[in-house]
């Protein structure tokens, strides 16, 4: 197993993990868990954005089974809205790190990016073959690759 297989087979963990906390965030409440007190006595509200503005909904005393229940939903949301944005941005690195990866197996893209390689790391894709083996790496827009060998 090279590389790119690890890569694409991490890919598509990620893009399954991301479905299912999508599925998940459909069934539970938007918004944010607020008590307001009102003459002394404290009522829950959940705050939530539609249309552009900020709505209150109201949900029932502070002190009830409602609010309770409103306020884990709400919390539960929130963990799956971190975890899926770090799921996310995760996919992202994934997907460019093979990028380059791909296209070495591509002998139409070898020489262009061999041609836009820094000097020191220049090797010619097309000579080599499909059957390299390393690892390539963008950073700032330069490409570094390290050769296990063909």
């Amino acid at each position: 197993m090279d590389v790119l297989d690890i890569l694409e087979a991490e890919e598509h963990r990620l893009q399954a993990e991301a479905r299912g906390y999508r599925q998940r965030l459909e069934g539970l409440p938007k918004g944010c868990f607020t008590v307001k007190t009102i003459s002394g006595r404290p009522y829950a509200y959940v705050a939530a954005r539609v249309m552009g503005k900020v709505r209150f909904t109201y949900v029932g005393r502070a002190d009830g089974g409602e609010a309770g229940r409103m306020r884990r939903k709400l919390q539960l949301s929130r963990k799956y809205k971190t975890a899926l944005r770090r799921c996310e941005q995760e996919l992202q690195r994934v997907q460019r790190a093979r990028a380059p990866l791909r296209a070495v197996d591509r002998p139409e893209i070898n020489h262009e990016l061999a041609r836009r390689l820094p000097a020191p790391s220049r090797r010619d894709f097309g000579e080599i073959g499909p059957a390299v083996r390393g690892s390539m790496t963008m950073m700032k827009g330069q490409a570094t690759v390290r050769w296990l060998g063909s």
